[in-house]
């Protein structure tokens, strides 16, 4: 970003609560150069920053320290960009005590607006759950949202924002509290009447503009330009483009070990939610899923964007591997099946869990049934079963298999309907397996990846290695509602040769694949350690992804509005924009 130079006449760029930089990249690539000013108070989210955007000015500072007239020199502003602290907001919080000084962070929005070099073009972004924002009630010494005035403080702020408010609401009087104005000053008089902004807000999903997650957000925008606030129009989904998905997100090359045989055991519940996915994903359904241990999530599709990614990392990838198995048990090896992957976290709690597939009675290597791309771990020759056929099979007898694309045929309350797929689970408290929405474009490139797959129930003698497959079928008889016997095996053929279910392999994502999954370009840098000469862990860079904008919403946003600072094409990668800053 060396050849970029500054203009006086250009409008300036201020990225609030900047974080590692999800918006200020997501602004760059929109107007193809840097964004001027950042703000954050946080020494480690800096300095990510700085590695990423050495032409901005950084302040790490708290927000409401900041004097704008102060640090722009009384350029005007064109965008400025706030993304307030959301956890104080958000239902993940649930019924635990919140901060009035964090609920309160988005006050530092009407500071800038009723600065001279109010901006021309604000945005914000949140959880949707902003728009609750209420006073709150002291219940044994702790505050607490008041549920009898829901959204009074937001409607408060909007008002003030646009065309007035009563200087006895409530609102008001906490505005002034944070922003330490008199309500009876110039500035007090002028809140009330309104700073004369034109408002909209709305709920977005990053997946709609190109991120390969699903991750909701509350967004606004006010401008006090006299040009209307556009919405930009979705470019992927139903009809448009194909969404992008948590499977080209992942590192296929990274093993995954076994959940069995660890040094402390897995909890029960982690256990009933793999146990749950491995049926639903790979019994019965011809996708693999990721599982998030968060509040009511369920496993999802790896096939689908992913779910969202908080500061701690929840998600937990889980692939199913096929293993060959000979009959004398002399040739087993294990090779991991690749999948897709969901939402992120600003701690990671992402992982990978794999079934492992064991050929019965075959001599030949064992291979993935869901393999998707090159992507995928290098090694033995693996079967790729992207989109296997469903097959229904009753008292050991199998019968014809369904393509996936055709309803399923009836769920009995034993499993009767099998495929075999890699899938990602995410394990976060309370979280339970979900199927991912969309399809996986890197999960169907060649029909070499397809393949038949039918399950069904079979006695067996003993003789084989079966690995940990009693363990499996523990966990299925467990939690799942299986009823198999300790001499039966759950068999699953695949283009006519036997495999069952050797194992499950589970592991964390890792933050450069959680970075991919939030929307960041590919040659952001989040591993900072050797641009500032000290350790950046990877809980560091889940949370600097965790809290970031999805880049691709924030381009659309300002793209849509600021046709006059937008650059003359679409930027993707860092290294584009260096070349347009450059150019």
């Amino acid at each position: 970003m060396s050849g970029y130079q500054d203009s006086l006449l250009n409008e300036l760029i201020v990225d609030n609560f900047a974080g590692g930089g999800g918006a200020s990249i997501g602004i760059e690539l929109a107007v193809g150069r840097p964004v001027d000013i950042a703000v954050n108070h946080d020494e480690d989210a800096i300095a990510m920053h700085k590695v990423n955007h050495p032409c901005t000015t950084h302040y790490q500072e708290d927000v409401f320290a900041i004097e704008p007239e102060k640090v722009t020199g009384g350029r005007p502003v064109g965008i400025a960009w706030f993304s307030p602290d959301c956890k104080h907001h958000s239902r993940a919080k649930g019924g635990v005590p919140v901060s009035k000084k964090i609920r309160g962070l988005s006050w530092v929005i009407l500071k800038w607006a009723l600065s001279h070099v109010a901006p021309r073009c604000i945005f914000m972004e949140n959880v949707e759950e902003i728009q609750t924002w209420g006073p709150l009630k002291e219940i044994d010494g702790n505050t607490y949202p008041d549920p009898e005035r829901k959204g009074e403080t937001f409607n408060g702020f909007i008002a003030m924002l646009t065309n007035g408010i009563s200087k006895s609401h409530p609102a008001f009087a906490e505005a002034c509290e944070f922003l330490k104005i008199t309500p009876d000053s110039e500035q007090g008089d002028r809140l009330a009447n309104g700073l004369g902004y034109n408002v909209d807000y709305k709920v977005l999903k990053a997946c709609d503009y190109g991120a390969p997650t699903i991750r909701k957000r509350f967004y606004l925008i006010a401008r006090r330009d006299g040009q209307p606030i556009v919405w930009p129009a979705p470019t992927h989904g139903k009809g448009l483009k194909t969404y992008r998905t948590a499977a080209e997100c992942i590192d296929w090359s990274i093993p995954c070990p076994s959940i069995f045989g660890r040094k402390k055991d897995l909890a029960v519940n982690t256990q009933r939610r793999i146990a749950r996915g491995l049926d639903k994903f790979v019994l019965k359904n011809p996708r693999p899923f990721i599982m998030e241990m968060n509040y009511q999530n369920t496993a999802q599709d790896p096939e689908k964007p992913m779910t969202t990614q908080t500061t701690a990392n929840h998600h937990y990838l889980i692939t199913p591997e096929i293993v060959s198995i000979s009959q004398t048990g002399s040739e087993n090896r294990a090779s991991s099946a690749k999948e897709p992957l969901r939402t992120i976290c600003v701690k990671n709690e992402h992982c990978v869990t794999t079934p492992i597939l064991t050929k019965f009675q075959q001599n030949s290597l064992g291979q993935q049934p869901e393999k998707p791309i090159d992507t995928v771990m290098a090694g033995a020759t693996r079967f790729g079963a992207v989109m296997p056929y469903l097959t229904k099979y009753f008292s050991g007898e199998k019968q014809a298999g369904a393509d996936i694309n055709e309803p399923a045929p009836t769920v009995t309350g034993i499993d009767h309907s099998a495929v075999v797929e890699s899938h990602l689970c995410v394990l976060r408290k309370n979280t339970d397996c979900k199927a991912m929405d969309e399809p996986l474009p890197t999960l169907t490139t060649s029909a070499g990846h397809f393949a038949q797959i039918t399950t069904y129930i079979q006695k067996y003698d003993g003789s084989q290695n079966l690995k940990n497959w009693d363990k499996v079928r523990k966990l299925l008889n467990d939690y799942a509602g299986y009823s198999i016997a300790e001499d039966e095996i759950l068999i699953l053929e695949i283009n006519g040769i036997r495999h069952f279910i050797a194992d499950i392999g589970m592991r964390m994502l890792k933050a450069k694949e959680l970075k991919l999954a939030q929307g960041f370009p590919i040659d952001y840098v989040i591993d900072i350690e050797p641009y500032i000469g000290k350790k950046y862990s990877e809980a560091k860079q889940v949370a600097r992804l965790g809290n970031a904008v999805c880049p691709q919403v924030a381009t659309a946003l300002i793209r849509a509005n600021l046709a006059d600072l937008a650059y003359r094409k679409p930027l993707y990668t860092v290294k584009e924009l260096n070349a347009a800053m450059c150019g």
